[in-house]
């Protein structure tokens, strides 16, 4: 989807079906995403939903956590 012609249009119409329904589920695992990746994705989707520009990305409180489950490749918020 990132790499894609149209992903602008695409990452568009997913904020519009976000902002219609409240919430989105996907199908399949998206293990081909990194973090870093879904990171991006979710900025680009807040900017698009209307997001004021002075927030960023926000962090959950329990990310903070030391109890923090870590990922599946061992990194948790705090490593980032």
């Amino acid at each position: 989807m990132l790499t894609a012609d149209d992903a602008d249009e695409q990452l568009r119409d997913l904020a519009i079906t976000i902002c219609e329904r409240g919430v989105v589920f996907f199908r399949a695992p998206q293990d081909d995403l990194s973090i870093g990746e879904q990171k991006h994705v979710t900025d680009l989707l807040g900017r698009l939903t209307g997001r004021p520009d002075e927030n960023g990305l926000h962090v959950h409180p329990l990310y903070n956590d030391p109890n923090n489950v870590p990922m599946a490749d061992s990194t948790t918020d705090r490593n980032m």
